[in-house]
């Protein structure tokens, strides 16, 4: 009668430790299911995109580049200098250029120069997100160049 004594000591040892690695098993094992299912419904298939597409000017920069060409003066014929004015403005959700400054200039006959132009520019494509206008900020060079 011994090795029964024996058997049942190891079956009584043992099964509560087997009983106790299933149950570690299967919570592992439904924690890592509840994370999948989470992270899956943080991503919500329902929500639209957030597509944004920038505001242009009407034909595109080809055509805001004729449009500075046939524009643009050089402010003073005596000055010999040549550089960069950024302009930065609003383009509002019908197109209007609003809030228009220079945020880089290069003297006063250049800056004034650029704002004149970009205040004569047309309206503008708006900025759409979703398909629908949205106000936006935009900076453009303006290079004040001397060509040969």
């Amino acid at each position: 009668m011994p090795i029964s004594n024996d058997i049942n000591y190891i079956y009584c040892m043992k099964m509560p430790i087997l009983i106790c690695v299933l149950i570690m098993f299967f919570t592992i094992k439904v924690k890592a299911n509840n994370f999948d299912k989470v992270r899956y419904n943080k991503f919500d298939i329902n929500k639209p995109l957030q597509i944004t597409i920038p505001a242009k000017f009407p034909g595109g920069e080809k055509a805001f580049g004729k449009f500075l060409a046939k524009n643009l003066k050089w402010p003073d014929p005596g000055i010999d200098a040549q550089g960069k004015v950024i302009i930065t403005f609003t383009i509002e959700k019908d197109g209007r250029l609003t809030g228009i400054k220079v945020t880089k200039g290069m003297g006063e006959p250049f800056d004034t120069e650029g704002l004149r132009v970009i205040k004569k520019s047309p309206r503008w494509i708006p900025a759409t997100r979703n398909g629908i206008p949205i106000k936006s900020v935009k900076s453009i060079p303006i290079n004040f160049t001397i060509s040969e």
